[in-house]
């Protein structure tokens, strides 16, 4: 299982030009850290709610999942 810390890495070689001004990095690091936080949030309420069936909590994080997939699609496409 990979670590949050080794994603950044993974995607700040990926995305992030290597003659990007520090700020940059800084900021998008900032950026991604905000996304696995309120990733976790959202699904730490998901697994601990009470009242949602097992059913219910998969089809939440399936549409997570898909929202996530989506907006890589409109990146590839140019379109965000």
């Amino acid at each position: 299982m990979r670590s949050i810390e080794e994603e950044w890495v993974s995607y700040e070689k990926k995305v992030i030009p290597k003659d990007a001004p520090p700020f940059q990095h800084q900021e998008c690091k900032r950026a991604f850290y905000a996304s696995a936080i309120a990733t976790l949030a959202i699904l730490h309420e998901v697994l601990n709610n009470k009242n949602l069936s097992d059913e219910a909590r998969a089809a939440i994080i399936e549409g997570l999942r898909s929202e996530c997939i989506g907006f890589k699609d409109q990146v590839e496409d140019g379109k965000a």
